[in-house]
C-alpha cells in the first residue's frame, strides 16, 4: 500500500499523546539506570500501565501487586545485566540492518527477564520499555502495530542474510517485525523526503491500525 506525502504529514500533525509520551521519555532519560527500587518500580509501572502491557499481568498471582513490584520485579531488574546491555548501545544513533542483531539481542534478554518474573511472554512490554530508554533503537511492538504493518507491507519477505537472524537467540516475531519495519519506515521517509523518528513511525502505524 502506497501512502502519499500529504497523508503522512497530516498523521504526524496529531500531537494529543505527545505530552504524555514525553513525560516517559524524560523519566527514562533522567533516570536511565536500574539501581534503585523506587525508580525501577516507577518506570516499569508507568510504562506498562499506560501502554496496556502491565507486568503484574502474570501467570501465578501469589501476592498482591504492590508486593510483587517490591519483592520480585524491582530486585530482578536491579540484579540483572540490563544496564550493561543498554550501555553497550550508547554509540548507536539509530536502528539499521547492520546493528539490528545487537538491538534484537537486548530485546530478547529483557523478554527473558520478564518471562522469569511473570511466567508470560512480555514481547510487547519489552519493546515499549526499551523504546523509552532508547527511542531511536527500539520499535514499539503491539497488536495494533502488527496489524497495520501487515496491511501496509503485505508481501515482504526476509532476504537470506536476515533469515540467519532467526537462528540466533532472539524473539523471532520481534525480529520479523523490526526488519519489516525498517523497510516500511524507509518507504515513509522516501515519501516525505526526510528521516522520521521511531515515534513518528509508530504514529503512522497506529493511525492505519484502525482503518
Amino acid at each position: 500500500m502506497q501512502i502519499e506525502r500529504k497523508e503522512i504529514e497530516n498523521i504526524l500533525k496529531n500531537d494529543e499523546w505527545d505530552f504524555g509520551n514525553n513525560l516517559l521519555y524524560d523519566l527514562c532519560s533522567k533516570y536511565p539506570l536500574h539501581n534503585k527500587k523506587e525508580i525501577v518500580i516507577a518506570k516499569i509501572l508507568f510504562i506498562g500501565r499506560i501502554y496496556a502491557a502491565a507486568i503484574e499481568r502474570r501467570k501465578n498471582k501469589n501476592e498482591d501487586s504492590d508486593t510483587y513490584y517490591i519483592k520480585k520485579v524491582a530486585p530482578t531488574l536491579i540484579k540483572s545485566r540490563l544496564d550493561h546491555k543498554l550501555n553497550s548501545l550508547n554509540k548507536l544513533r539509530g536502528i539499521t540492518e547492520k546493528n539490528v542483531p545487537q538491538i534484537l539481542e537486548t530485546h530478547y534478554y529483557l523478554s527473558k527477564l520478564f518471562y522469569q518474573i511473570s511466567g508470560l511472554n512480555k514481547r510487547s512490554l519489552s519493546s515499549k520499555y526499551l523504546h523509552f530508554h532508547k527511542p531511536n533503537l527500539f520499535f514499539i511492538y503491539d497488536s495494533r502495530a502488527v496489524k497495520a504493518l501487515g496491511k501496509l507491507l503485505p508481501r515482504y519477505k526476509l532476504n537470506e542474510d536476515m533469515k540467519t537472524l532467526l537462528t540466533k537467540n532472539v524473539d523471532k516475531d520481534y525480529v520479523k517485525f523490526c526488519l519489516k519495519s525498517l523497510v516500511l519506515k524507509s518507504k515513509f521517509e522516501q515519501s516525505l523526503g526526510r528521516e522520521i523518528s521511531l515515534r513518528e513511525y509508530d504514529k503512522i502505524l497506529i493511525h492505519h491500525s484502525s482503518k
